[in-house]
């Protein structure tokens, strides 16, 4: 008897923390892209000097059914950025981050 409740118990607590993480899973793919702050090389070499290698490339964002032009993941943080008004291979800053990465 004392079994049967206690799988029922660890069948519900499993069962609980799967929904969560499918809601937060759901609510990170619905946030709104913030809007995107570009960056001079200039002021960029001087705030945030770039790591061995340079700045990291920005990944498309997937969002629903596919990918969304341009709605770019900083490769720093899970934020999304509407870069549709930066143009390719410009800086942009993750002030959340505070760091830069660049467009592809």
């Amino acid at each position: 008897m004392k079994k049967n409740w206690f799988t029922l118990f660890i069948s519900l607590i499993i069962g609980l923390s799967g929904l969560t993480l499918a809601e937060t899973a759901a609510a990170q793919m619905a946030a709104p892209a913030v809007p995107a702050t570009p960056i001079s090389q200039q002021d960029a070499m001087k705030k945030y000097p770039p790591p061995p290698g340079g700045y990291p490339v920005a990944e498309r964002a997937r969002m629903g059914q596919g990918q969304t032009p341009g709605i770019y993941q900083s490769p720093y943080s899970s934020r999304r950025f509407d870069c549709r008004e930066i143009k390719a291979n410009e800086l942009v800053l993750d002030p959340f981050a505070k760091k830069v990465f660049r467009l592809p």
